[in-house]
C-alpha cells in the first residue's frame, strides 16, 4: 500500500560560471528568454588521491519567465552559480543542421566560492547594455542581500544564563 505522503521529486541540476555576457530578450507572446554560456570545470582524481585538471566545456544555458528576468538582474559574466532544470537538445534547424544542447533551467542561484566572498550582501549595479537590447527598459537600482533566502524574525531579549545550572 502506498503512502499518502508524496514522494520526493529529484531533478537535474549544473554548476559552473557565466561564460558569455547575458541576453534577454522576449517572445512573440511576451515571454521573457535568457541565454548565456557557461563554462564547466572539470578534473580527474588520481591514485595517489589528487586531482588533475582537464580543460573546461562550454555549454548553452536558456532560462524563460520571470526566473530569466531575474537571472538577467542578477548575474554577469563569470559569476559562479548553480542551476536545476533539464538538458533539452533541440529539433535540427529548417537547413538539416543538428543544434547544440542546452540546459533549460527552471531555478538559478549564485555559489560563490567562499564565504567571504560578494554572496552575502552582494550589491551591483544593473549591467549597461546597448539600445539595440530587445528587453523593456529596467529600473535604476542595486541588489542587495540577493543570497539571505529571508530575513529571520526578531527574538526576544534572553535573560543571561544562570550562575548555577539546577537551580
Amino acid at each position: 500500500m502506498m503512502d499518502a505522503q508524496a514522494q520526493m521529486q529529484t531533478g537535474t541540476s549544473v554548476r559552473g560560471y557565466i561564460a558569455t555576457a547575458p541576453k534577454l530578450t522576449y517572445g512573440k507572446t511576451g515571454v521573457a528568454r535568457f541565454y548565456a554560456r557557461f563554462k564547466q570545470l572539470h578534473s580527474r582524481p588520481e591514485e595517489d588521491g589528487s586531482r588533475t585538471r582537464l580543460p573546461p566545456s562550454f555549454h548553452n544555458l536558456v532560462i524563460f519567465g520571470q526566473e530569466a528576468e531575474y537571472a538577467y538582474q542578477n548575474f554577469a559574466k563569470r559569476d559562479p552559480f548553480l542551476a536545476s532544470g533539464y538538458k533539452h537538445t533541440p529539433e535540427p534547424g529548417p537547413d538539416g543542421k543538428l543544434r547544440e544542447e542546452e540546459f533549460v533551467a527552471d531555478v538559478i542561484r549564485h555559489t560563490w566560492p567562499n564565504a567571504s566572498g560578494p554572496g552575502q550582501g552582494l550589491t551591483r549595479t544593473p549591467p549597461q547594455h546597448s539600445q539595440a537590447q530587445t528587453a523593456p527598459q529596467r529600473q535604476a537600482g542595486t541588489v542587495e542581500n540577493r543570497g539571505q533566502a529571508f530575513e529571520p524574525p526578531p527574538r526576544p531579549a534572553q535573560a543571561p544564563p544562570s550562575a548555577v545550572i539546577g537551580r
